[in-house]
């Protein structure tokens, strides 16, 4: 009965981090799900400018939808282009940090685009596989703490597992940033502004890390326990 206060908290915590997990992936999901619908919709897409479609000429039926980040390219304080505010009918200057560009279907690309669009897919598929990695190795050390083996090799493996995991997911994402910043600089050059770099998001280094140093913390646990068996 001594373990069962400590049982209900790993349940608690167990529970907190798989939906703080789930938060966040659906939170990645939603952010790309604009991108999904626009390779999916099929015939029925069309790019309209001005209420009209864009161009009749072009074949626009699946066109490649690019999601940007960018900066003025004459720095921080300078406003390229501007915006109408109907509630006061004034012209206000504006800047944008993020841009999606349509490019038709029968666009004709720079040399090398296939290539690099050829890794980034499979580094992101290596990306997916990670993510769907990650849980059933957090699920199986939280069963095993919920067991009661809290210094155990094997959890002492997983923890260094997950820590590795996740840093090596960071990287994975940072190399996928990476390569769509040399695809969209062979694709696009604006005249306000340049293209900026997608930061990779610190919280799976910072957690890659910690469980390391969790895990060189069990592994001292476990030597004072082996320790403390051998004088008794």
């Amino acid at each position: 009965m001594k373990n069962e206060p400590n049982q209900k908290r790993i349940i608690i915590l167990s529970v907190l981090a798989a939906l703080a997990y789930g938060f966040i992936m659906l939170n990645d999901l939603f952010s790309d799900i604009h991108s999904v619908r626009s390779g999916f919709d099929g015939d029925e897409f069309r790019i309209i400018h001005n209420e009209q479609v864009y161009d009749e000429s072009q074949s626009l039926t699946h066109p490649k939808v690019y999601f940007l980040q960018i900066k003025p390219s004459r720095g921080y304080r300078h406003y390229p282009d501007q915006i109408k505010n109907l509630k006061t009918e004034t012209i206000l200057p504006t800047r944008f940090s993020h841009a999606e560009i349509a490019i038709p279907e029968n666009y004709e690309f720079p040399t090398g685009i296939k290539t690099l669009k050829t890794i980034n897919l499979f580094v992101i598929f290596s990306i997916i596989i990670l993510f769907i990695i990650i849980p059933f190795t957090f699920i199986r050390l939280l069963w095993s703490l919920y067991n009661g083996w809290v210094f155990h090799l094997k959890n002492i493996q997983s923890t260094r597992k997950l820590g590795f995991l996740l840093i090596t997911t960071y990287i994975l994402i940072g190399c996928s940033n990476y390569l769509s910043h040399l695809i969209h600089q062979k694709i696009f050059y604006f005249q306000d502004y340049r293209l900026a770099f997608r930061l990779t998001d610190n919280y799976l280094l910072i957690m890659g890390i910690a469980l390391l140093l969790m895990s060189e913390i069990m592994v001292r646990g476990l030597q004072l326990k082996e320790e403390q068996d051998l004088t008794v």
